[in-house]
């Protein structure tokens, strides 16, 4: 599920409980938030799944506390949010990553993000593939993963040095890259 942050009337009730979870932050961010979680409960709506995204807790930004047949990633940018959810018996891990088509990546971290065997891409797309992919890692992993461990095939990716593998796609729209990878049972 794709939102822009155009036409939601939840936002408000949203922006209250942000600024409450993370005191301080930069409007845009609690806006981004905001929207990332109205795109997590219309997705849950979408597939007729009743959870009250508004009162159960997340761990480790993928599963809801007492719901561990689910598994969800979210990612937002400026205007755009967007939700991702799985039966956990489909997957070990997901990801989702949106970015703006215009974003440019520094030469700096550009650097740090390829791996001599990864694919042929763009900076862009090599990001977000790569976003998506950290996404889907356990935390404690994530503790451990630079984006340059991250090795990059068609349509599937592994870490080095670590059992984790998996698939990912891109799926096209106007103005957004939308970046799936999901570790697979």
């Amino acid at each position: 599920m794709i939102l822009n942050q155009h036409g939601t009337r939840e936002l408000d009730e949203w922006l209250k409980i942000a600024k409450v979870v993370l005191p301080g932050a930069h409007p845009n961010r609690l806006q981004e938030w905001s929207l990332a979680r109205i795109a997590l409960k219309e997705e849950l709506n979408r597939q007729k799944i009743s959870i009250d995204v508004k009162n159960t807790k997340i761990e480790n930004y993928q599963r809801f506390i007492g719901h561990p047949e689910l598994m969800f990633s979210l990612s937002h940018t400026r205007t755009y949010a967007g939700a991702w959810v799985l039966p956990s018996k489909l997957c070990l891990g997901l990801g989702l990553d949106l970015e703006l088509k215009d974003r440019k990546i520094s030469e700096d971290i550009q650097k740090r993000l390829f791996n001599t065997e990864d694919a042929e891409m763009d900076p862009l797309t090599l990001w977000s593939v790569k976003e998506a992919v950290y996404k889907s890692l356990p935390p404690n992993a994530q503790e451990k993963i630079w984006l340059n461990f991250i090795r990059i095939k068609k349509d599937k990716f592994s870490v080095e040095n670590f059992p984790h593998s998996g698939e990912w796609r891109v799926y096209p729209h106007h103005e957004l890259l939308i970046t799936q990878a999901a570790r697979l049972i």
